[in-house]
């Protein structure tokens, strides 16, 4: 091995973590689609975890059943905010909860 391949592996094993993931190609073919079609699986699987992680419970039941129609573009936080932006057609909405758990929904804007 040389000295390049050992720090690589030096920094692997002390600063990163792999993940395996077993798809059955009959059961899972939806998924292994999706994950066929976007650039990077990496970055598309962090992307979603990121936001689950974002999604209160309240809200994430508000966005991700109660929003008939709708795809949920992205949650963010914004000024100590949970955020969602949906979008249905040309129509964007915003899910806000609030510090005290309440929400809003603004239609329009980007």
């Amino acid at each position: 091995m040389n000295k390049a391949s050992e720090r690589t592996a030096r920094y692997d094993a002390k600063s990163t973590r792999r993940y395996g993931l077993k798809l059955n190609l009959k059961t899972d073919k939806e998924i292994i689609d999706k994950l066929d079609a976007v650039g990077s699986m990496q970055g598309y699987i962090k992307q979603l975890i990121r936001q689950d992680m974002t999604l209160s419970p309240y809200l994430r039941m508000l966005v991700l059943k109660d929003a008939e129609g709708y795809e949920l573009m992205d949650v963010f936080r914004e000024n100590g905010l949970r955020k969602a932006r949906l979008i249905k057609g040309d129509k964007i909405v915003h899910v806000i909860e609030k510090e005290d758990g309440n929400i809003t929904v603004e239609e329009g804007g980007a």
